[in-house]
């Protein structure tokens, strides 16, 4: 899991100087030992200053957790954080002088976000940007002092390190290759694909001259190239000719650049692929597989890899943004949030606005508000507006959490106190996170208190009241003294605020690793924490508790292990947890599932001809592990759009797509493999005039309300679409 997690859920920091030193939780000012029966109720707690009611309580723990936990990326002799930002509020004036202040204490903005207005240039209200690591207490006064009606938030993202070259590949990449006529904005039909691994050689994306459908590919890294590799960062030509960088960081493989790789290394009308990899040093293709691969086979290849059958997207141009390596190893996938903006900006800097794009990004995590007001979700539906939604659609999966036991919801009563048993595994080498959100239109909600107990413990640290945080070390020794890093902290904070007037409030709790391999750090407790609220207030209110994603992601393996409450065992087929526990399987979607512009996509198994008794009534079964709905703001609906096949049947599970070599095939499963499927049919619905070709069944059976009568055997609802390939 990344040093600086950040979920999809962000948080507006608004601080003055004493918050600062207030949020600056070290071993000065916390105690240093886990809690006794006589202090635990007072260790480590700080209250927050008043103006700092909304902040990113990630970035609260990433502070009280040591400076390991804030690592930058060098460039030219400073340490920089990367970090997603919003804007909120203001004309493009106001907006203008808040940024230049940003940029006086130490904030470096990417080009790719500054737009022209009728005022001359403007920055967008998100962006991404780099922070001067020495400069983040003059960042964060900056934002505190902004004037009214300007706020700005930010969340931490995942620096990117670029391996050093020492040596040349056959073609070297930088800013000086050749830019020829093919190098310009893409029209027409537009697939792309954000993921991992893109095998541009792929007779599957080649078109009838031999030319890869990829005309575009953003490797955020160079993990994934050769050390030898030289590269040139992706770059555009401004209204006045000047050549600037969109982003300081990864590799571009330029139009221009993979046609000549593919011609030199293509004889006899067949194309050596090997080669083409060795000789940009892109090797990830080494593998037989990667996740990106299959993806893009689906969504993308010639011909559809389902029924064999040439469509319109077959012949679309490609465009393939590789998220790095080590955000896609963050097994909870909160710290790509940066690079998810930074790929759907660059995807809009590389077509023509009259360009039909479908953008498929088949990731997610399991934590976040849930009612489209994370900074990645109202960013995404900024981007998306930038064009129009018929012209420019995401596809996300809709999760594969159903049976996790990853979401609580729960009723506060006025002066009860309410407890969730958090099961924290053995042997888990990344942090565990929980978040509870809760809120209201008025100040009622402020008066939520939370407990946290230990295993194997009788006390509990707390009361944790609203803007306050607090820590305590475990009970590792190093080198026969007190570990000082903290192995529990919990933040509790204000977060963003509706449109219908509804304020979000956050609780955070954080947990050090159970397994850590690095003797001077810290070790929490494996069992089950104890978790109480309690509700001071004059009415009740109804919190949603969502432990945070932490198994192995993609192919890259890893020691994470994911935490869960406590639950009675039954079968995966159960449609819920019985009705006397607070645990449910439903609102357990993908955390941008709930952003307006996107269109996400639930997974079912395919019928089967032998199908018999109950299943054979059933047109459109879930598959057992498919997160269901709905979001927490009711007016966003029932949050999946889609469905579509992600099992062959009962017995044959997961898609049989392409790997990363033209006769290679693989089979996965998940709601990341029913996405691409709907990316696909939704650029065949965009390249015709006149009725859709999408063959689709609409669900006859509706979704199944959490705590309700079992009665059905499909939760898709009634207005999701599936897909038939």
């Amino acid at each position: 899991m990344s040093p600086h997690k950040s979920a999809a859920n962000t948080f507006a920091i608004e601080a003055s100087r004493a918050a600062i030193k207030a949020k600056q939780i070290g071993p000065a000012d916390t105690a240093e030992r886990r809690p006794t029966a006589a202090s635990a109720k007072k260790a480590g707690t700080k209250s927050f200053d008043a103006q700092v009611a909304q902040s990113d309580p990630y970035f609260v723990w990433a502070q009280n957790s040591g400076a390991r936990r804030l690592e930058g990326v060098r460039s030219n002799r400073t340490d920089y954080l990367q970090v997603a930002v919003e804007i909120i509020g203001g004309d493009g004036n106001e907006r203008q002088r808040a940024f230049k202040d940003l940029k006086q204490a130490g904030m470096l903005a990417s080009k790719a976000y500054w737009a022209q207005s009728v005022d001359g240039l403007d920055i967008e209200p998100f962006f991404t940007a780099l922070i001067d690591k020495n400069r983040l207490s003059d960042f964060v006064q900056m934002i505190a002092g902004l004037a009214p009606p300007v706020k700005v938030r930010f969340e931490l993202g995942h620096p990117v390190i670029q391996r050093a070259r020492v040596a040349k590949t056959q073609y070297r990449l930088k800013k000086d290759v050749e830019r020829s006529k093919l190098d310009v904005p893409l029209t027409g039909k537009v697939i792309a694909v954000i993921d991992y691994g893109c095998p541009f050689a792929h007779a599957a994306y080649l078109n009838s001259r031999g030319r890869s459908r990829v005309r575009y590919a953003w490797l955020q890294d160079t993990g994934s190239l050769l050390s030898g590799a030289t590269y040139a960062l992706p770059r555009v030509r401004s209204s006045t000719g000047a050549d600037r960088k969109l982003f300081r960081y990864g590799v571009e493989l330029l139009p221009s650049l993979l046609a000549k790789v593919l011609t030199e290394n293509t004889s006899g009308g067949r194309t050596d692929e090997n080669a083409c990899y060795e000789a940009v040093g892109y090797d990830l293709m080494r593998e037989a597989t990667t996740h990106g691969a299959h993806v893009l086979s689906i969504a993308a290849g010639y011909k559809n890899p389902l029924n064999d059958s040439k469509d319109r997207a077959s012949d679309a141009k490609i465009i393939f943004v590789q998220l790095p390596r080590a955000a896609v190893a963050d097994a909870s996938g909160g710290s790509m949030n940066c690079h998810v903006i930074d790929a759907l900006r660059y995807i809009q800097a590389r077509t023509d606005p009259s360009a039909d794009v479908v953008v498929n990004m088949s990731f997610g995590t399991h934590a976040g508000p849930h009612d489209g007001t994370s900074l990645l979700e109202r960013a995404i539906d900024n981007i998306v507006n930038l064009r129009t939604p018929d012209k420019f659609k995401v596809v996300i999966p809709a999760g594969n959490s159903f049976n996790a036991a990853c979401h609580a919801q729960l009723t506060l009563h006025q002066d009860r106190s309410h407890e969730l048993n958090w099961e924290v595994m053995p042997d888990d080498s990344t942090d565990s996170f929980l978040e509870i959100w809760y809120g209201g239109n008025d100040n009622d909600a402020d008066q939520v208190e939370v407990e946290v107990q230990e295993p194997f413990s009788d006390t509990f640290l707390g009361p944790v009241k609203l803007n306050q945080v607090a820590s305590w070390c475990g009970d590792r020794q190093t080198g026969g003294n007190q570990c000082n890093e903290p192995a529990c902290t919990i933040v509790h904070t204000a977060s963003s605020v509706r449109a219908d007037g509804y304020k979000n409030r956050v609780v955070l709790i954080a947990l050090a690793p159970t397994r850590n391999d690095q003797h001077d750090q810290a070790e929490a407790r494996y069992g089950v924490w104890k978790i109480r609220l309690t509700n001071k207030g004059a009415k009740s209110l109804v919190a949603d508790a969502w432990i945070e994603r932490d198994d192995p992601i993609l192919d890259l393996g890893g020691s994470c292990r994911q935490s869960r409450f406590v639950v009675e065992h039954q079968e995966d087929t159960e449609q819920d947890y019985p009705a006397n526990q607070s645990v449910t399987k439903f609102c357990t979607l993908n955390s941008y599932a709930t952003a307006k512009h996107v269109q996400t996509v639930g997974a079912a198994v395919k019928p089967s001809e032998r199908a018999h008794g109950l299943y054979a009534t059933v047109p459109c079964r879930a598959a057992s592990y498919s997160s269901a709905g709905p979001g927490r703001d009711s007016t966003n609906g029932p949050a999946i759009n889609w469905v579509a096949y992600s099992e062959e049947s009962d017995v044959l599970p997961g898609i049989n797509a392409a790997g990363t070599r033209t006769r290679y095939w693989v089979r996965r499963d998940g709601t990341s493999v029913a996405a691409p499927q709907v990316t696909r049919a939704l650029m065949n619905e965009m390249s015709v005039v006149g009725p859709s070709p999408i063959k689709f069944v609409s669900a006859k059976q509706p979704v199944v309300p959490p705590k309700q009568p079992k009665l059905q055997l499909n939760r898709i609802a009634n207005q999701a679409r599936l897909v038939e390939s």
